[in-house]
């Protein structure tokens, strides 16, 4: 079915929406413009998945898709009113999950082949992952800031290390594209392992720059697990090479530049979310809107300050939990979608015996688990995600 579809032209659509990305990573964009573009897009999108459907005459939706379908509508009918959902709460919540949900519909029905996904998806992918590493050090050597900081032993204010909005946020970014190159990084084809190895190092660097504890945790076990199910596959010395001269350089770096400026937040990090997590139940259950939640945006109006103590901590943005933020703000009904669509999804996902399927399974596990201390269904990372679900996690018909 694929071999029907021009593979240059779906390539240089991913090309621009990389690119997109990157200019809000850089250039900090105002978020308004975005609207006409996600809204000229998802048409687009829709358009080309009807006339792929009714010219291949094909089924338009798998099994995971249409409880996709479900759990979106669950988001956005009680919410159709609700500017919340539609405005500035989350940057755009609404907006950028329907785009993302659109391009995972039509990726499932496109099943692209091995050439579309190294142009579509890796060599973006390798190249925006070094260019956001020379991005972070030049913000972080050349530009400091006082936007995300943290108190060092000295009790001296150090700025960290971070591409663009919230450093958490850029560390499940990286988490995702950890898990779509390491698998290539053992590929038959020399360019495309040679490409996997030079993403996975700036994508590596990066995590530890930026200091999350899960992305960090993340990356050993992705890591084990793709030594595991490589085992009987021989790694060439090249490579083996390649990523001991990168981790020997790494904890060079580390101390000589002082590895306390690094790992500010590894070491100073103290975040209570338990406490967020117990408080947003207490007044979910409490509201009685047990199926449809209090509404998108109604964690920012739980008050905190009692049990962080501080006037600071007043109001939170989300609820560093996936499905407490999903549970809280939109309902058990809408939760359960959630679950059915990560269940759906695991369940009809290919063997891990190719690095395409290796690749969905780690890309799904660095998203589970992220989901356990992030709301990683919002910005960039709704769309990466869905991205690549709907590009590796379908099995060849």
């Amino acid at each position: 079915m694929f071999h029907a579809i021009n593979t240059q032209h779906l390539a240089a659509f991913f090309w621009g929406a990389f690119l997109v990305l990157l200019g809000l990573a850089v250039f900090m964009l105002p978020l308004a413009p975005l609207r006409k573009v996600c809204a000229i897009v998802l048409l687009l999108c829709i358009v080309c998945g009807i006339a792929v459907v009714f010219l291949r005459k094909i089924s338009p939706f798998d099994m995971p898709s249409v409880v996709l379908l479900a759990f979106v509508l669950l988001l956005i009918v009680p919410n159709a009113t609700n500017p919340d959902f539609w405005g500035f709460h989350l940057a755009y919540f609404g907006q950028i999950l329907i785009f993302a949900c659109a391009l995972f519909w039509l990726l499932r029905l496109l099943k692209l082949g091995d050439s579309a996904l190294f142009w579509t998806f890796l060599l973006p992918s390798s190249v925006h992952s070094v260019l956001l590493l020379c991005i972070g050090l030049w913000r972080f050597y050349c530009t400091p800031h006082t936007q995300f900081t943290y108190i060092n032993s000295s009790g001296e204010l150090v700025s960290r290390f971070y591409f663009y909005d919230n450093p958490n946020l850029a560390a499940i970014f990286a988490t995702l594209s950890f898990a779509l190159l390491l698998p290539f990084c053992v590929a038959r084809i020399p360019h495309v392992r040679v490409l996997a190895a030079v993403g996975v190092a700036a994508v590596a660097v990066s995590i530890f720059l930026l200091g999350s504890r899960m992305a960090i945790a993340i990356m050993a076990v992705c890591g084990i697990l793709f030594l595991l199910w490589n085992r009987k596959q021989k790694i060439s010395r090249r490579f083996v090479l390649f990523v001991v001269l990168c981790l020997a350089t790494l904890a060079v770096g580390f101390f000589v530049f002082h590895i306390e400026v690094f790992m500010l937040k590894i070491l100073y990090g103290n975040e209570p979310r338990p406490m967020l997590w117990l408080e947003g139940l207490r007044a979910y259950f409490q509201s009685g809107q047990i199926l449809f939640g209090l509404g998108a945006g109604a964690f920012m109006d739980i008050d905190f300050s009692e049990i962080l103590g501080g006037e600071e901590y007043r109001k939170m943005w989300h609820a560093h939990n996936l499905f407490v933020q999903i549970l809280v703000e939109y309902g058990l009904l809408a939760l359960l979608c959630l679950c059915g669509f990560l269940a759906s999804l695991l369940r009809f996902a290919p063997a891990p015996h190719t690095a395409r399927a290796q690749a969905f399974w780690l890309a799904a596990l660095s998203f589970l688990l992220f989901s356990l201390v992030e709301f990683n269904l919002w910005q960039r990372n709704a769309l990466w995600a869905l991205l690549l679900f709907g590009a590796l996690g379908r099995r060849n018909d």
